[in-house]
């Protein structure tokens, strides 16, 4: 079994511009024109698979949330700070969803 060729994206979009200009010139009621088009699909499908995926994006909401549990450490840290007081900060934070 022959290795797997590693197919660029230049080299895929070049296939597909030929096929394309074979396309332009061949009668569509041809068997070759069917060829050519479920080819023609078959690399438009493999170049949908090329694409890397988007970023996920964090949600407003998470981020709200660890601001405010943020927010909410600093404000017992510093009241503990000027006040001594014995307590456990940690026990207000909200777990992330």
């Amino acid at each position: 079994m022959p290795p797997p060729i590693e197919v660029k994206p230049k080299h895929l979009q070049t296939v597909i511009d030929q096929i394309l200009l074979t396309l332009a010139h061949q009668d569509p009621a041809t068997e070759e024109y069917a060829k050519s088009v479920n080819q023609l699909t078959a690399l438009y499908k493999l170049k949908e698979l090329d694409k890397p995926e988007p970023p996920q994006r964090i949600s407003p909401d998470t981020l709200v949330l660890a601001a405010t549990n943020i927010a909410g450490i600093i404000l017992v840290i510093k009241h503990e700070h000027f006040n001594v007081i014995t307590s456990k900060a940690f026990n207000f934070i909200r777990p992330a969803r």
